[in-house]
């Protein structure tokens, strides 16, 4: 009662709210190191879009740039976008049936890789194997890549700092000699799945094949994740899609070489993932505000000490 209490008088600046969110689990003993990274328990989301409902107008990302006007401080309220990355199945199961109880839309962003079935991301792999196979998992990458005796975490933190595709094909690789299984495909929605829900409510978007860091990357292999994945996403879905996502989406996560090829070959709405409110019409850097299973107060905290950094 008391939290209600406390972010109901807040008051939330006119912009548009760009909000993200990963996987949307019932059961967070089935893989604790992945859903403490991009895990939101259904009923936090639940409580989310009680909150979202109280106090945005929800829109669909096909609504932003009507509404984010060149002239700065022309939008009348706060708004909300919903978005979900790398397309998890539970998004899906939870977080879409959720939604649709409201008839609120929202955007996946979708990576090739693994909706085609064709294998899961190197992260969550890597994820899975130092869950199930630890010590050998350790042992296997540090001897691969070189490191000096890396820990788990260290291993975590070096694989995302330091990507390559060379370390991508090793997780890869151990993946294949530890586990050989389908687990990793498994977390992910298949082209099927995501098909067969409402498209009226659900558009979708692209986040490259493999989900790689695009400026540890070549050019061409950039332009290859990102355009290649983008086509593959229509193809497969049946439908022109407009939007794409950096993965990760930090600042340090795309380059020059990532706006080049974007400018060049597109004219789609570019999300970051790094925090932010939108203001204004930035079609290439449109701003997301992550979530996992923040509180209310949580989430109007981060909102107020991001209208500052604004």
């Amino acid at each position: 009662m008391l939290s209600i209490i406390t972010h109901k008088f807040k008051r939330i600046k006119p912009g548009i709210y760009v909000f993200l969110y990963h996987s949307v689990y019932k059961n967070r003993n089935i893989h604790p190191s992945i859903y403490e990274k991009v895990g939101t328990s259904v009923q936090i989301f639940r409580e989310h879009i009680d909150f979202f409902r109280s106090r945005f107008e929800i829109i669909r990302a096909s609504d932003i740039n009507k509404i984010a006007q060149k002239k700065s401080g022309s939008i009348d309220k706060p708004y909300a976008v919903i978005t979900f990355d790398d397309g998890f199945q539970d998004s899906l199961e939870n977080g879409v049936v959720e939604l649709s109880k409201y008839k609120l839309p929202a955007t996946l962003f979708i990576c090739d890789r693994c909706a085609s079935g064709y294998a899961g991301l190197w992260r969550f792999r890597l994820f899975l194997l130092l869950e199930s196979h630890k010590e050998l998992a350790i042992r296997f990458l540090n001897n691969k890549m070189n490191w000096k005796g890396y820990n788990e975490l260290q291993i975590l933190s070096e694989a995302k700092k330091s990507f390559s595709s060379n370390m991508s094909a090793v997780i890869d690789d151990a993946w294949q000699e530890l586990r050989d299984d389908k687990e990793d495909i498994q977390l992910f929605a298949s082209y099927d799945a995501l098909k067969k829900i409402n498209h009226d409510l659900f558009e979708f978007g692209s986040h490259t094949i493999s989900h790689p860091v695009l400026s540890r990357i070549s050019y061409e292999e950039a332009k290859h994740e990102i355009i290649a994945g983008h086509q593959a996403v229509e193809q497969r879905i049946g439908t022109t899609i407009k939007y794409f996502a950096y993965p990760f989406g930090g600042k340090q996560h795309w380059n020059q070489d990532t706006e080049r090829i974007l400018r060049k070959y597109t004219d789609w709405l570019v999300f970051s993932a790094y925090g932010g409110i939108n203001f204004v019409n930035d079609n290439r850097n449109i701003k997301r505000i992550g979530l996992l299973n923040n509180s209310a107060n949580d989430i109007l905290k981060t909102l107020h000490k991001q209208t500052k950094l604004n």
